[in-house]
Formats: C-alpha cells, structure tokens, sequence
C-alpha cells in the first residue's frame, strides 16, 4: 500500500506548489484560484493533509474538510462522524498508473483510526476518471449538488 505522510505547516509552500502544478489537468474541477493558499493553511492547521513524498517530492496529496462545508445540498446520514474528502491529486507525470486510487485507499484507513465513520466526497460531472476511481473504493452515490458554478456527484463510502 502507498506510504502517506501527514504534511505540517512548514509544508505549505511545496503543498501550493504542487497543488498549482496539476491544475489544468484533464477533467479537474480546480480553478485558477483555487485550492489558494487560504485551503492550504486550513488543511494543515486541522492536521488534514497528507502527501505521497518520493525523493523530497510531493507526487500526490489528499485532504479532508468538515461534511458541513461542502455538502450541505447533498442527502446524506448527519449522524454519522464524518469528513469530505477533497483535493485528491497526482503529479502530472504519475497519472494514469492508479496512484489516485492507491491514495484514496491509504487514506480510508486513517480516517477510521480517527474515529470517522464515513467518508464522504464530491466528484465534478465531467469527471468519470475520477468516479470510476472512487467507485472502486467502494464509494457509491448519494446524490447530486450544484456549488461552485458546476455540477457534482456525492459519493459516500461507510468505514
């Protein structure tokens, strides 16, 4: 299984940097502004990013925010301890090899130990890479979201 490493702050300039160079990347939902420098700070300062790291280099990174921030239109179970997956990424020349599906994968497993019982996630429409990989996560629907000036799918896996 991929190796994660929790990122700190003193991360935050190679994590932007890495964020800035896969934007533009086929069927991303990421925009010239975003993720900004204000995501980056806010994911570390909650302890929530993590990156694959090969020879000092960040070649994929996933994150995690509060349900209540992003899926707020999406029907999903409240009761549940739960995250939403976000920023899932992979260095430009290590797509299409699986990595994205080794990174989600790795991170299941340490939502759970956190205590989340479920994690959750929004996938653009225009995405079906990205919904296939999740789908082989064991991510499944739950329903659909409009936010951002685009439209998403929200998927949920129990853990």
């Amino acid at each position: 299984m991929l190796a994660l490493t929790q990122l700190q702050p003193r991360d935050a300039k190679a994590l932007l940097a890495f964020y800035n160079s896969v934007k533009g990347s086929p069927c991303s939902a990421w925009t010239e502004n975003y993720p900004g420098v204000d995501d980056v700070l806010g994911d570390l300062a909650r302890g929530a990013s993590w990156a694959c790291v090969e020879n000092g280099r960040i070649i994929g990174a996933i994150s995690w925010e509060e349900d209540e921030v992003l899926l707020t239109d999406c029907p999903v179970d409240r009761s549940l301890r739960s995250v939403c997956v976000t920023r899932v990424s992979v260095a430009r020349d290590h797509q299409g090899r699986g990595m994205a599906k080794e990174l989600v994968a790795a991170f299941l497993p340490i939502l759970k130990a956190q205590g989340i019982q479920a994690a959750r996630l929004l996938v653009s429409t225009e995405n079906p890479a990205a919904q296939k990989t999740y789908a082989a996560c064991g991510f499944h629907v739950v329903g659909a979201c409009h936010m951002f000036d685009q439209d998403f799918i929200c998927e949920e896996k129990l853990l």
